[in-house]
C-alpha cells in the first residue's frame, strides 16, 4: 500500500520525507557549515588587507612622483633650489609659487610627506655634490622614518618615495 497516495499527500521531487521522520540539520552539520564560512571569510579578509596595503603604497608612490615633477618644474623656472641668501627651498615655497596646490599634503597613512632638500648650488664649497640629493618621501605604513635622506639621499625600510639626482 502506498501511504502517500492513500492519505492524499503529494510527494514532491525535493521532499524525500516520510510521515513521522523529523526534518532539519544536525548540530554537526551546522558547526561544519559555519566553520567553512569562517575559513572562507578569513581568506577574503586577508586578501582585501593585502590589496589595501598595495593600493596605499601605489598612491604614495604616485604622489611623490607628482611632487618630484613640481620640484623639477621649480628648478626649471628658477635654475636652483636655493632662495636668496642660500636658503633651501621648502615644500611651502612650492605651494606659495603654485607648483603644488595642496598646503598640507598627507600620505595614505595620515603623515606629512618629508621633503629633504639637500641641493647644493654649483658655487658651493662641495662642487662634487652640486645639484644632487633632493628627496621626497613618506614614512610608510609603520610611520617611522627608516630613510637617511638627510645624510645620503636614500629611501629605506618601508618608506615610499623618490630621490632626484643631478638636477
Amino acid at each position: 500500500m502506498d501511504y502517500n497516495r492513500d492519505v492524499g499527500f503529494k510527494k514532491e521531487w525535493w521532499c524525500n520525507c516520510k510521515l513521522g521522520k523529523k526534518n532539519g540539520f544536525t548540530v554537526i552539520e551546522l558547526v561544519a557549515t559555519f566553520a567553512l564560512i569562517g575559513i572562507l571569510s578569513g581568506g577574503f579578509i586577508s586578501m582585501y588587507s593585502d590589496s589595501e596595503k598595495k593600493a596605499q603604497t601605489a598612491k604614495a608612490k604616485a604622489e611623490t612622483v607628482a611632487m618630484a615633477s613640481a620640484i623639477k618644474a621649480y628648478y626649471s623656472d628658477f635654475g636652483t633650489l636655493l632662495k636668496a641668501g642660500g636658503i633651501k627651498v621648502t615644500y611651502t615655497d612650492l605651494v606659495v609659487n603654485k607648483y603644488i596646490g595642496v598646503s598640507a599634503f598627507l600620505d595614505p597613512w595620515g603623515q606629512a610627506y618629508i621633503f629633504a632638500n639637500n641641493y647644493l648650488d654649483a658655487d658651493s664649497n662641495n662642487k662634487a655634490d652640486a645639484g644632487t640629493k633632493v628627496s621626497i618621501y613618506s614614512k610608510g605604513p609603520n610611520k617611522t622614518d627608516n630613510s637617511n635622506a638627510g645624510a645620503n639621499g636614500t629611501i629605506g625600510g618601508d618608506d615610499v618615495g623618490i630621490v632626484i639626482l643631478n638636477m
